[in-house]
């Protein structure tokens, strides 16, 4: 049996950094709320869409190329949409 792909699976990561916890969290809702509203005006409905994993981690010196003592805050989003 041959069927063509009929659905599609979307990840998208929204990673934000910054010193202060509070106004890491407030960039990441903001931008993740964009990329959530993005996936709507596409068609996809909201049952379709949900978030997967959001972390907090600080950083220490050397383990990334940000600075020491800033904070990377992540949320992943994933969509389900049928498409033709």
């Amino acid at each position: 049996m041959r069927a063509n792909p009929d659905v599609a699976i979307v990840n998208i990561g929204v990673v934000t950094e910054d010193k202060e916890l509070e106004r890491a969290q407030q960039q990441n809702a903001a931008t993740t709320s964009s990329v959530i509203n993005s996936l709507r005006a596409a068609g996809i409905k909201d049952a379709d869409i949900q978030t997967v994993t959001y972390s907090v981690n600080p950083q220490a010196e050397g383990t990334t190329p940000i600075q020491p003592g800033e904070l990377e805050i992540e949320a992943s989003v994933n969509a389900v949409f049928a498409y033709h």
